[in-house]
């Protein structure tokens, strides 16, 4: 009985690993961010981050497609309008600030996709999206969120429609109300 209550009694080390995982990609992402790098090198030899974040930063809300439509360069702005005046005020950081602030939106999408015990697997399974600037870690968020707070999925729709399919969701289960309020309804 003496082991087992001292095996009880230590520290659970995972989730203080996690956080140090956490801060550690924050740190990695934020230095490798540098705009002067050129992103379209992949074998630069250089760390990149941030790609995909830089779809979101140095948004011009009265123009918001001008020499940002071709999908296959970085900073392209493929989403919606609404999206952009959500991340806008970020805009008005410094870029090193806007990555960093957007990294730590990701960082905490994947705690609360996963909790305390699951965070350090949750950061090792979504370290390349984190060190890109993905959405996708905050629509994942959206959508796990969208099962008890449909209101959630009007983030989800309003970035990317695709998604949207999850909707199917509250058809399937006949949940009027639900899918109403999901798809921007009062």
């Amino acid at each position: 009985r003496g082991a087992m209550t001292s095996i009880r009694s230590r520290p659970n080390l995972v989730p203080f690993a996690g956080v140090a995982a956490a801060v550690l990609m924050l740190v990695l992402v934020v230095a490798g961010s540098d705009p002067s790098i050129d992103v379209t090198e992949p074998f630069s030899g250089k760390l990149v981050t941030g790609q995909d974040a830089r779809s979101y930063y140095g948004l011009n809300l009265a123009d918001l497609y001008e020499g940002r439509t071709n999908w296959n360069t970085i900073g392209a702005y493929p989403y919606s309008p609404a999206f952009a005046q959500l991340v806008y005020p970020l805009n008005l950081l410094p870029w090193t600030w806007f990555v960093a602030a957007w990294t730590a939106l990701l960082i905490g999408a994947v705690w609360l996709l996963t909790g305390r015990k699951l965070f350090l697997f949750g950061m090792l399974l979504g370290a390349r999206e984190i060190a890109g600037g993905n959405i996708s870690l905050l629509l994942a968020a959206a959508i796990v969120a969208g099962f008890r707070y449909p209101w959630t999925w009007a983030f989800v729709l309003l970035t990317k429609i695709t998604p949207g399919i999850g909707l199917l969701w509250f058809v399937l289960r006949r949940e009027w109300r639900q899918l109403f309020i999901a798809r921007g309804g009062p």
